[in-house]
């Protein structure tokens, strides 16, 4: 994984298949494996391995098919997992993608729109309604341990705390958690009449994820999305006054993971948001999201967080 990180594939790929190969049953050695052979540009390669375990790791056939261009797979293999996992996050992503750079009809069910759900409103003059409260939620936050988040990772230039954010006991903490469940019961009653699984098959039994992250000059965070979530927001804590014209927003793409783009006519869909403190965001998990770098000297902090099934 060191190897990875510092994108020297062939040490990558030889130490995952000598694991493979010291232990043929082991779901990591073969799923790290089909990653670093897909992220070596070994697709063929890449597929046998990645079919055996993992639900992300089967969606990343898709993404090896579609690269390889090999349409006739990629849509056989798209309604086998849409029959057999309707709810595997990285396949949606994927298919919502293709869908919209080919002829190709997504056949998976799970978000077709996701720009639809992305939902935003400012809670801050509703639930922290005066400057103390904003200032003890503030210090709060501030006694759950953060950490400096490391080169390669998905979030750049920024400390981010490691554990459930809402874990920890803190009266202010445990006052964000219950205005997020709540904005997010009334989010799923507004999209009550769709027909995406997304909606139809809700988790009924799940658990809110959060961290803290707290920016610092150039801070943001790489197009990505949550294959463990369902449902991603974030709420917006403080951001800078100075900025340039989108520097700090958040961005929405279907594009992301290096997919090769085969049509220069079709454009690819992706919209920017500049948010204001106490501004709640709230999309789904499929949907691929960063952030634009800041020049301000000034700290920009949030709480970010999943809706993961249990």
């Amino acid at each position: 994984n060191a190897y990875k990180y510092i994108n020297k594939f062939d040490e990558t790929i030889k130490t995952f298949k000598r694991l493979v190969e010291i232990n043929p049953n082991f779901p990591g050695g073969h799923i790290n494996l089909g990653a670093a052979l897909q992220d070596a540009g070994c697709f063929e390669k890449a597929i046998p391995h990645l079919k055996k375990f993992g639900r992300a790791s089967k969606a990343r056939v898709l993404e090896c098919l579609y690269s390889l261009k090999k349409f006739e797979e990629y849509k056989n293999y798209q309604l086998e997992l849409a029959r057999n996992d309707p709810a595997n996050i990285r396949a949606s992503t994927i298919s919502v993608f293709v869908s919209s750079q080919t002829d190709l009809i997504n056949l998976n069910n799970f978000c077709k729109k996701p720009f639809n759900y992305v939902s935003i409103k400012n809670i801050k003059n509703e639930n922290f309604n005066n400057v103390s409260a904003w200032q003890n939620l503030l210090k709060d936050i501030k006694e759950v341990d953060e950490f400096w988040e490391p080169s390669g990772k998905v979030t750049r230039n920024a400390y981010k705390t490691h554990d459930n954010i809402f874990d920890y006991q803190q009266k202010n903490i445990q006052k964000l958690k219950e205005i997020i469940l709540n904005q997010i019961n009334i989010f799923k009653k507004t999209h009550l009449k769709n027909s995406d699984d997304f909606i139809k098959l809700w988790p009924k039994s799940f658990q809110l994820y959060g961290w803290h992250v707290r920016y610092k000059k150039l801070g943001h965070q790489t197009l990505h999305v949550h294959p463990d979530g369902w449902l991603s927001g974030v709420f917006y804590i403080k951001i800078p006054k100075e900025r340039k014209k989108n520097e700090g927003a958040i961005k929405f793409s279907l594009h992301g993971f290096n997919y090769p783009i085969f049509s220069k006519e079709k454009k690819i869909p992706s919209k920017y948001y500049l948010p204001k403190s106490g501004d709640l965001v709230l999309f789904p998990s499929s949907l691929f999201h960063g952030t634009v770098p800041c020049e301000s000297e000034e700290e920009r902090q949030v709480v970010a967080f999943d809706l993961r099934p249990n």
